[in-house]
């Protein structure tokens, strides 16, 4: 999904996305994690500690493009503190 909105988004493009391990396709501009799957890891947790803090800040005119497919509440994890 990544490598195809690299390939179709005419403007400017930045990003972040968490894969399975061994899933990682090359892309220019979208940074790509790798983190566990089922099983939620720390690299998981790092990313989705990430991704919030991208959008922090982020106005009304910002727009945020967010794909998500299976597999997505374990690669993307914060569990609330406590």
């Amino acid at each position: 999904m990544a490598r195809a909105v690299e390939q179709h988004w005419p403007g400017p493009l930045a990003g972040l996305v968490v894969t399975r391990y061994g899933h990682r396709v090359p892309c220019e501009r979208i940074e790509i994690v790798e983190a566990a799957h089922p099983v939620p890891d720390e690299a998981g947790r790092r990313a989705a500690e990430r991704i919030l803090g991208m959008v922090q800040g982020l106005g009304p005119d910002d727009l945020v493009v967010f794909l998500v497919s299976g597999g997505g509440s374990a690669l993307l994890a914060l569990p609330a503190p406590g």
